[in-house]
């Protein structure tokens, strides 16, 4: 059992449960950094790579492969510190 009711309304969790959630919480974060390191390395590659690009069409599909990436980044971020869609809202200045 990983918790239990316990006087004035608190939980009690067990020290073996709660050191397989913390180490359960490292491993996610270190996952999602390692996602995040990836995607911004290829958001900066293809950033490097859009002024190069001879034809507005190519210069426009850079654009949009940027846009995407930092999309996914920005989604991974906010899952990371655990944001709520209310919250990812107001972070990205919109009202819902």
């Amino acid at each position: 059992m990983c918790c239990s009711a316990a006087d004035h309304g608190r939980a009690v969790f067990s020290i073996e449960w709660l050191v397989e959630w913390l180490e359960w919480r490292v491993e996610t974060v270190e996952r999602h950094k390692a996602t995040v390191e990836r995607r911004a390395a290829r958001r900066l590659a293809k950033s490097r790579h859009a002024p190069a690009a001879t034809i507005p069409a190519g210069k426009e599909l850079y654009q949009r492969q940027i846009e995407a990436t930092d999309r996914q980044i920005d989604a991974l971020v906010y899952e990371l510190y655990g944001l709520t869609k209310e919250e990812t809202a107001i972070v990205e200045g919109r009202k819902e």
